[in-house]
């Protein structure tokens, strides 16, 4: 999958989670971004398959410097935005403290 994800800065798939890490500058950046990772999200799922939970999928700004929150969506459905997020049993903020 990450073949077909160039942009992608890291990515991480462990059992049914997935995190995908993107490096962007700007919030229009992200959400260009944001757009063509989830679309190739969508493309191997679709190949493989598979479903992803839209509700439980949450996205999360490290060293925030955005005025307004971009709008991420996943086929059409907006994916929350948190501040902090579980991950393999770590407990992650925004400004990487871990719980």
């Amino acid at each position: 999958m990450l073949n077909e994800m160039p942009e992608v800065t890291a990515f991480v798939a462990y059992a049914d989670d997935i995190a995908i890490i993107a490096d962007v500058d700007s919030r229009r950046g992200l959400e260009q971004k944001a757009e063509r990772i989830m679309k190739a999200v969508s493309i191997w799922c679709k190949d493989n398959k598979l479903e992803i939970s839209v509700e439980k999928t949450q996205y999360m700004i490290f060293k925030n410097r955005l005025i307004r929150n971009p709008t991420i969506k996943y086929i059409n459905q907006t994916i929350k935005r948190t501040k902090t997020i579980k991950y393999l049993g770590i407990t992650l903020d925004e400004k990487l403290n871990f719980a």
